[in-house]
């Protein structure tokens, strides 16, 4: 009887898989104007965000928008539905992806009348100098060439920040992250945080920095010349970097943490 039951629950989930047999697809391109020093929020649910930077006092926002359902009519009338949706408050330009809610319960899921599935890819490029605030659920972000105040969130996915400066923030859950920063603020406040992932994080070699480093299942290692102020009992790492400065803080559960020269 067992053996049956386990038969059929496979067998409705090899049924459920193919549910989503048909995609549609469009795209999303618009500029708004956005001077350097200006501020952009991104806000998505399902699909990675990247950023990079360019010499205009504009910014670029393109979307790749695809709808999964179990028929083609279901997916193309349902991307009808989806907008990209930009407005503009004072120096602020906040990016939002919109369309009707899904969600299926386990028995829709299990006999494939399942809600299509929604999956917005976003590429953005901004000045140089902006404040970002970059928001996902499921996908990873990715950041290039941007100086400003910059927080990253994404609950699955991993963060990347490649040559960036000023004040940054991430944090995911189940992701690793990689930050590169050209130059540190001493007076700013910076986290980088994940449960399950590696935290990388380069620095410039006269960085002035308060380094708060902790893993429960992993190593932390450096290349810098740590004054110590604290203790280093392979979990847990504070000291400061060329005399302190700047908060830095790292937290994950499981895996390591590299703090590197540049």
């Amino acid at each position: 009887m067992r053996r049956n039951t386990i038969g059929l629950l496979l067998a409705l989930m090899a049924f459920a898989s193919s549910a989503f047999a048909y995609t549609a697809r469009k795209e999303f391109r618009e500029t708004r104007a956005l001077r350097a020093g200006g501020e952009l929020e991104v806000k998505n649910v399902n699909g990675s965000i990247s950023v990079s930077s360019w010499d205009a006092d504009s910014a670029s926002v393109e979307a790749e928008i695809e709808v999964r359902a179990s028929s083609r009519r279901d997916a193309e009338e349902f991307l009808q539905d989806v907008e990209i949706e930009i407005r503009e408050i004072g120096t602020r330009l906040i990016v939002e992806a919109k369309h009707p809610r899904t969600g299926t319960g386990f028995w829709e899921w299990i006999l494939g009348r399942r809600s299509p599935e929604v999956s917005i890819e976003f590429r953005l490029r901004l000045p140089r100098k902006c404040d970002a605030s970059l928001r996902t659920v499921n996908g990873a972000i990715h950041v290039e060439g941007v100086s400003g105040t910059l927080s990253l969130s994404t609950t699955n996915g991993q963060i990347e920040a490649r040559d960036v400066a000023g004040e940054v923030d991430a944090s995911t859950v189940n992701g690793s992250l990689r930050i590169e920063l050209t130059k540190v603020d001493p007076r700013a406040r910076m986290e980088f945080k994940t449960v399950n992932g590696s935290i990388r994080l380069y620095l410039p070699e006269d960085a002035r920095v308060d380094l708060d480093a902790s893993t429960v299942n992993g190593r932390i290692d450096t290349d810098f010349p740590l004054q110590v102020s604290g203790k280093y009992v392979g979990q847990h790492l504070t000291g400061s970097l060329n005399g302190g400065g700047s908060s830095l803080r790292l937290r994950t559960v499981n895996g390591g943490i590299d703090v590197l020269q540049r």
